[in-house]
């Protein structure tokens, strides 16, 4: 790349949970920001070069795989694959998920001349994911139910547990 006079760019593929972290998934979440740490470390080391890097966070993204993890989600909390879609849709501004296209065009985008002064920058395409944890409410499911059942844990195996639950802003 350093070599190349034609624009050259890193684009490298992560995903909103290297900006927003991801509770439950701690390890798919750390490989995500370093990631971003990665790109913006080259952005350093080859911005004097010419060469740019970026990385892509795609937020929900609509496809078979998202279906799949709705409906094990649905099946868990024992409602219908309806009500947990829109769940999951509440958690976006624009209430819609990304498609495989919209990531495209970001690609795209930072491949062309009109990107040239973008390096060094982890761009989100979630339509403004905002995480919110144990927020889901389920009629006869307490929200550490749902935690204690993904981790297989019952209450006797942390007799002296206290567990906090707090909103990306702090709130209870």
């Amino acid at each position: 790349l350093k070599a190349s006079p034609n624009n050259p760019c890193l684009i490298a593929m992560a995903s909103v949970a290297g900006r927003l972290g991801y509770g439950f998934r701690t390890p798919y979440a750390a490989t995500k920001w370093a990631i971003v740490g990665l790109v913006k470390s080259l952005a350093i080391e080859l911005g004097p070069s010419g060469v740019r890097a970026n990385a892509i966070l795609p937020g929900i993204v609509e496809g078979e795989r998202m279906n799949r993890v709705i409906a094990a989600r649905a099946q868990t909390v024992g409602v219908d694959f309806e009500t947990m879609r829109n769940e999951y849709l509440g958690k976006i501004s624009m209430r819609r998920m990304v498609t495989i296209d919209d990531i495209a065009a970001m690609a795209l985008f930072l491949c062309t001349p009109a990107a040239r002064n973008v390096t060094g920058q982890a761009i989100s395409v979630d339509g403004n994911v905002v995480f919110k944890e144990a927020t889901a409410t389920f009629p006869g499911v307490q929200p550490m139910q749902i935690v204690a059942e993904h981790l297989n844990v019952t209450a006797a195996d942390t007799p002296n547990a206290q567990i906090e639950i707090r909103g990306a802003g702090g709130e209870n």
